[in-house]
């Protein structure tokens, strides 16, 4: 059997956690942070964020603009659908597919996008 915990450093206050046995413990990072200029995503139109990528372990995304709000999509839909981020939101998702954004807005949105990937 396989557990993967999140852990921290510091002091633990609670036990009701009770492991017996040898417990093998791995930090597991990611290898890589890859950045790129923020996207432009222009007024009534969807644009890919990031395309699919099987190495990624996740991918951020934020809302540059300070008042319009943008969609986050899985397909290039001209539609309010997906997960709406706000001026200056953003998002942290766990996904491997492509990512696109839709701007309902009347004016040209930025949208700033980080992954991180696992390198073989």
């Amino acid at each position: 059997m396989t557990v993967e915990l999140g852990f921290g450093s510091g002091q633990v206050d609670d036990n009701r956690l009770v492991l017996q046995g040898d417990v093998a413990v791995k930090a597991i990072s990611p290898d890589a942070l890859t950045t790129q200029a923020p996207a432009a995503v222009p007024a009534g139109q969807a644009v890919e964020l990031a395309g699919a990528n099987t190495a990624r372990a996740e991918i951020m995304v934020k809302n540059l603009s300070l008042s319009e709000t943008i969609w986050i999509q899985g397909a290039a839909t001209v539609a309010a659908h997906g997960l709406p981020l706000d001026g200056k939101e953003g998002v942290v998702l766990t996904v491997k597919g492509a990512v696109y954004a839709y701007n309902p807005a009347g004016v040209a949105v930025s949208v700033a996008v980080m992954e991180t990937e696992a390198l073989a």
